[in-house]
């Protein structure tokens, strides 16, 4: 739109405006009135952005007051009503530009169009002339617009985020509202919202019915709770997405809960609870959790039930005529039903008892269908909901958000079709309006193709060498690959996001400020990356910082350590890493040993069997540049034969074992030249391990690698040396033990069961079974005396049924793009 169009429509927009101000102070026709606004509404439509018609639909239909500006027989009618049916008609050409691509969408306006059809031939049918028993009509086609209007909105630039918090916001202004009028009793609140409701001589008994009761915008406590219910079924269904604060989410919560204990709507209760088994039934909540919100829930109604103007769990409980009324009237409307089953007797959802009373809601949508629209009206409705489910479903196969935002929704639904047997808020505006808009739009959301995940988020150290090469070769995959580590380090091709603090004790203060400070701060980043996926490298503490933030899926990948070493240091530790895989959607290791060890240890059955591989282009048995000149670069002697440990320096790795065996083993061979790589390890226990070679009188054979070594740099390493040690007190299928094999070294080994697979490869290799070190040096002499150039050939082919580096990632981006696209990776599966 350029400037000069934008003027001209802002210049008659400030005219209307004008027009409207003065007609309406002045006590003019309401018809003209009715028409500048009208007028008005159009040009506003020509002049937003049509994503921010939908923002103002969203708050105008919960806040939209009654009016008798229309009508006088028409006193419920709601100015949301005329504004969603020119909003519709103008964006009819363009929503039906689009049908092709939302042609779910199209056929739910096409099953609202076929009720409204039908109301029309029921009501023709019935003989009637009164005009006020149409207006139900306006009813189906202010749904069916609402669709029209979400329909116009397709486009790939679409958010649907910004809706989702466009209702959050109208919930809690609604509920505000509710408290505001419960506590101070404003007058101009219930002329706007309640007086349209009121009938000559019924003042003083609607007041007391709900003098005590919040009514907000909606004039009807129960339709204000199921308002307030659906929206806040929907938050929990999608995981509250859309928030970005957590104690902005804990208010929200609060006040719609205490808002809707307050209308104190048996319906309302009913169809809540229900709903949340519902969604407990398709999440599968842990029992814990159901306990703690269950309890949450029981102890906000027993504080506002304390603070109340009288205690109303009584009269909540007890009995009492209206459900005998209701008998009443659905027997009547069977009744009716019988006098013209096809098409009903007409669209007046209302019946009179006795003759000296009003009529009255038959107060059940399916009793009223059935007896309104016959036979045919039953099943356009049964046929409509149908469609809804199915759309629902057929959404939530698409990606890991839309299955938990159609959860929501579907839960939502199932509230309104209980809350529909004491009720007609399925026709409602105020109440299924909002809802039709918001599916609509998730409708179009779900028809934007994003493809699969294309931001991860890994969390991890950033120095370990495995989150370097994870990092970089996602990034080499076209993914945006963000690091979330305690320390600050480089990854190529990927944003790094370092979390400051120590990791201290939480049962100190120092500790426990220390967690609080750094879970806000993960909770903080992952909510500025906003990532597809989570990916946990080791469950260690740091981990649970992002798996306890859960927004995304969860993917974990345990390193042994963690859960054989770490979990078993402290019941508090074994609770930490428990937590993280019970919390992750998916836990892959290394090994089938492995993922037995997870489900008997943790009860976590949700394994997925990914050995690692090796980079077959850096780690190969041939020499390249650098590997002939790696004894003149570390200052090895010819003669001398290299052992080389390739683990990190920390006494997970038993380093201090090997240094004790270095004497043992020159005893037997003075040749012999030791190399420590530090990695990722600690430079103060490098530092002791250094004091302790000194007092051995056994440095001169020693040779300290304090830089961090590349893969390049590490299959020099290995090709240079004779043999390699890992003796690490627990273990997965370590990846250094594959890349050494490729390059030929001789490994020695502690005995591990994680280890099997490395046996079953057919390779040569030395195991200590009683780790002393003793034994150690007496099966390193006995490897040395191993002619090494037979032997290398051999461990080579034997690495190479170990898999690749290369296939192991391409298996992880599957991996990814299966839990993105909400498909449940069951069970355990080995990945080739």
């Amino acid at each position: 739109m350029n400037k000069s169009y934008k003027y001209i429509l802002l210049t008659i927009l400030a005219i209307l405006t004008f027009c409207i101000i003065i007609s309406f102070l002045n006590g003019a026709d309401p018809r003209v009135t009715a028409l500048l606004l009208l007028m008005t509404l159009v040009f506003l439509g020509l002049l937003l952005p049509k994503e921010y018609i939908i923002i103002t639909a969203i708050f105008l239909i919960p806040l939209a007051p009654h009016t008798k500006l229309f009508s006088e027989n028409l006193p419920a009618m709601t100015i949301e009503l005329p504004f969603a049916a020119v909003y519709g008609i103008m964006f009819l050409y363009p929503a039906m530009k689009r049908a092709g691509q939302l042609k779910g969408l199209w056929l739910l306006v096409g099953c609202w169009g076929i009720f409204s059809i039908l109301v029309v031939l029921s009501w023709r049918h019935a003989g009637s002339k009164n005009a006020n028993e149409l207006f139900a009509v306006n009813h189906f086609a202010f749904l069916g617009a609402l669709l029209v209007m979400a329909a116009a909105v397709y486009t790939n630039d679409f958010d649907f985020k910004k809706v989702c918090r466009a209702f959050y916001t109208v919930a809690f202004v609604v509920a505000l509202i509710g408290l505001f009028q419960y506590l101070f009793f404003p007058h101009f609140i219930n002329d706007l919202y309640i007086n349209a409701y009121m009938k000559s001589g019924m003042d003083s008994g609607y007041y007391g019915r709900i003098y005590d009761r919040a009514l907000s915008t909606f004039g009807n406590p129960h339709t204000l709770g199921l308002f307030l219910g659906i929206i806040l079924m929907f938050a929990t269904g999608s995981n509250f997405w859309g928030f970005t604060n957590r104690w902005t989410k804990y208010a929200w919560i609060v006040t719609l809960l205490s808002v809707i204990i307050l209308t104190r709507s048996r319906t309302t209760f009913i169809c809540l609870v229900l709903g949340y088994l519902f969604l407990i039934c398709f999440r599968r909540y842990e029992l814990k959790k159901i306990i703690y919100t269950l309890g949450t829930l029981a102890a906000i109604f027993g504080i506002i039930n304390h603070y109340l103007r009288d205690n109303w769990i009584d009269k909540l409980l007890n009995y009492d005529m209206s459900l005998h009324a209701r008998f009443v009237r659905w027997d009547m409307a069977l009744d009716r039903f019988m006098s013209s089953p096809v098409f009903g007797v007409g669209p007046n959802p209302n019946i009179r008892i006795g003759n000296d009373m009003s009529s009255v809601p038959i107060d059940n949508i399916y009793f009223t269908v059935l007896a309104s629209y016959g036979l045919l009206g039953t099943a356009a409705l049964a046929l409509t909901l149908f469609i809804i489910f199915y759309q629902l479903i057929k959404l939530a196969n698409f990606d890991f958000r839309s299955k938990n935002i159609a959860l929501g929704l579907g839960c939502s639904l199932l509230m309104l079709l209980i809350g529909n047997l004491s009720g007609d808020f399925l026709f409602h505006p105020k109440v299924m309006g909002p809802y039709m808009l918001l599916l609509g739009c998730f409708m179009v959301a779900g028809q934007i193709k994003t493809g699969g995940p294309t931001k991860i988020l890994i969390v991890g150290n950033a120095k370990s060498i495995h989150i370097q090469r994870w990092g970089t070769s996602l990034a080499q995959k076209g993914l945006s690959v963000h690091v979330l580590s305690p320390e600050a380090h480089v990854v190529e091709g990927c944003s790094v996001h370092v979390i400051k603090g120590a990791s201290l004790s939480v049962l100190s203060p120092a500790g426990m400020l220390s967690f609080v400070s750094r879970l806000l701060q993960v909770e903080k980043k992952i909510k500025v990356v906003d990532p597809d996926l989570v990916h946990i490298h080791g469950a260690f503490s740091f981990g649970w910082f992002a798996a306890s933030c859960k927004g995304s899926p969860v993917i974990t990948s345990t390193w042994g350590s963690d859960i054989y070493r770490y979990a078993g240091a402290s019941r508090l530790k074994y609770k930490v890493v428990k937590s993280i895989l019970k919390r992750s959607d998916v836990v892959t290791v290394h090994n089938r040993q492995m993922a037995d060890y997870v489900e008997e240890k943790f009860g976590v059955s949700k394994c997925f069997v990914l050995p690692w591989g090796i980079e077959d282009r850096v780690f190969r048995l041939e020499d390249h540049k650098g590997a002939a000149n790696i004894r003149e670069a570390l200052q090895v002697p010819e003669a001398n034969k290299i052992v080389l440990s390739p683990r990190g320096m920390t006494p997970l790795y038993n380093i201090e074992v090997i240094i004790e065996a270095i004497p043992l083993v020159l005893r037997s061979d003075k040749h012999v030249t030791f190399c420590f790589v530090r990695g990722a390890g600690s430079a103060a226990y490098e530092a002791r391990m250094m004091q302790r070679a000194l007092k051995l009188k056994v440095n001169d054979h020693i040779r300290w690698i304090k830089k961090f070594q590349t893969s390049e740099q590490m299959a020099d390493l290995y090709r240079a040396s004779n043999i390699f040690i890992s003796i690490p007190e627990t273990d997965s299928s370590a990846l250094t033990i594959a890349e050494g094999l490729a390059c030929g070294s001789i490994p020695v080994l502690k005995k591990l069961i994680t280890y099997r697979c490395f046996y079953e490869t057919g390779a040569v290799i030395y195991t200590v079974s009683d780790l002393t070190p003793a034994n150690l040096a007496a099966v390193v002499n006995e490897a040395l005396k191993k002619d090494a150039r037979e032997i290398r050939a051999i461990n080579a082919a034997a690495a190479a049924s170990l898999g690749t580096w290369r296939n192991a990632v391409s298996r992880m981006v599957e991996l990814y793009e299966s839990i993105h696209a909400g498909r449940q990776v069951k069970g355990v599966r080995q990945v080739e």
